[in-house]
């Protein structure tokens, strides 16, 4: 299974950006994939720093809400795949996955709220 990164993106046509992103980091370490994401806010819409680190931390503050824990360098571990015993340790593949939407729509809302 190579998963890279996932994009959430809104796009409905051709011209259409993208709204925001998730990318999960997979991090290599003696046989183990780590799956990894750190929620970080850039300034597409010119905020300013201090209003990054506002959305940021309403994201975070959504995602514990969902179950999700993040540490003071706001990353959050989603668990492990073992290459040798071919298995995941912390999660499953849907769990995996749920978590990564999970993430991703909480970024979107806050980022870009419809209501």
């Amino acid at each position: 299974m190579d998963i890279t990164a996932y994009s959430c993106t809104g796009k409905t046509k051709k011209n259409d950006k993208m709204l925001t992103s998730v990318n999960l980091t997979a991090g290599f370490d003696g046989g183990r994939i780590n799956f990894d994401i750190q929620i970080k806010v850039t300034s597409p819409h010119g905020l300013s720093k201090l209003q990054r680190a506002r959305k940021r931390d309403g994201i975070i503050k959504e995602l514990r809400t969902n179950g999700l824990k993040a540490d003071s360098k706001n990353h959050i571990a989603l668990g492990s795949y073992d290459i040798l015993s071919d298995e995941f340790i912390g999660t499953d593949a849907v769990n995996l996955l749920r978590d990564m939407l999970i993430i991703g729509i909480c970024k979107n809302r806050e980022l870009f709220p419809l209501f």
